[in-house]
């Protein structure tokens, strides 16, 4: 087996990622739970992937130990990539957990401090939180056992009985908001105190009729975005959360992909910029046992309705070629030659 690119090669490439405006929140009541996660900026295309339970795991890179990160998926999920199979961008669970990632623009130095921890880089750490975490409580464990190394990014998440947090790394240390120290269930790609600063001195940002949804600031999505979760919460809405936030998510503009995990009914909703027709990923109608591990689906594909059925059995070609095309470098076979041998690593996981 050819070693596979080292890690802070992987994270050169994602730096392509740079600039790429993303933004997430959360609403929950007597409805249900939905988190809504948006991709934003000039990416379209992705890769959806189911990932089965039972899995046997290692991270890329050792600790300062010599030791690397090893695990086994507890649960089963669905997750949306840039980047290929086992780098996550956004998933759910069967679980009920969710969590989606955004770029940290205002801090980009966000990796935790060398320790005697595996390092796990943020594609990974995402999976590894959807393989092993069931609530928001396991996620606050999980500093414990793996650090966050080779990292640009934040996170939101959310569980089925409606807890959220905010994952950071601020100063080479992890910080996870929650309870308490989550006042608005809202992240866009600044640190989450600062947005909450503007939040408290500003407020909601109104949206004038024919303004350009491309030249809003970071600031004024975070007030947008904090607006519809609180307005969620103190108005006790009755309609459908899916239809709210897919509604908030039209109002906002800017959908490259638009995506509402619905924690309640365990379904996966999502809608691109190419193909505005809601899709559907049921838990109750897919396999995660581990034979199905990295079965695959085009996100920006014609598809409509449900597609619980519609996955096919994992090609190493078609992550290649995802990555090639987010780094832009489609036409260099010396590279596709190094991606090989990273896919090629994470086709070494084994059934349990």
């Amino acid at each position: 087996m050819r070693r596979p690119i080292l890690l802070t090669a992987v994270l050169f490439l994602l730096s392509g990622l740079v600039g790429e405006a993303c933004t997430s929140f959360a609403v929950s009541g007597d409805s249900g739970t939905v988190l809504s996660s948006v991709l934003e900026g000039s990416f379209d295309k992705g890769l959806l992937f189911l990932n089965a339970r039972g899995v046997r795991k290692r991270g890329l890179e050792p600790s300062t130990t010599g030791r690397g990160a090893e695990w086994v998926s507890l649960y089963g999920s669905v997750t949306f990539s840039l980047a290929g199979y086992q780098m996550a961008w956004a998933g759910m669970n069967e679980a009920g957990l969710a969590i989606s990632t955004m770029q940290h623009t205002d801090n980009p130095a966000c990796s935790e401090a060398e320790d005697e921890r595996p390092p796990l880089d943020a594609g990974q750490w995402l999976q590894y939180v959807l393989d092993t975490c069931g609530s928001i409580a396991d996620i606050q464990a999980v500093p414990q056992f793996v650090r966050m190394g080779g990292n640009v990014d934040h996170f939101l998440a959310a569980d089925r009985a409606g807890r959220s947090a905010v994952i950071e790394i601020i100063g080479g240390e992890i910080i996870i908001h929650a309870g308490d120290d989550l006042p608005v269930t809202a992240l866009t790609n600044l640190t989450y105190e600062r947005a909450l600063e503007f939040w408290d001195e500003f407020g909601a940002y109104e949206a004038v009729d024919g303004t350009d949804a491309w030249t809003r600031t970071l600031f004024e999505r975070f007030r947008m975005a904090a607006r519809f979760a609180e307005n969620w919460v103190e108005r006790d809405l009755t309609i459908d959360p899916v239809d709210y936030v897919f509604g908030v998510q039209d109002y906002m503009g800017r959908v490259r992909w638009g995506i509402a995990f619905d924690l309640g009914e365990m379904r996966v909703w999502f809608r691109t910029h190419d193909n505005d027709s809601p899709r559907l990923v049921d838990f109750d109608r897919i396999d995660l046992t581990c034979p199905s591990d990295g079965y695959t689906h085009d996100v920006t594909g014609d598809a409509s309705g449900d597609i619980s059925t519609q996955f096919d059995p994992y090609s190493r070609d078609r992550s290649v070629a995802q990555l090639l095309h987010v780094s832009h470098r489609d036409e260099d076979p010396a590279f596709a030659y190094d991606l090989h041998g990273l896919f090629e690593f994470f086709e070494s996981f084994s059934c349990q």
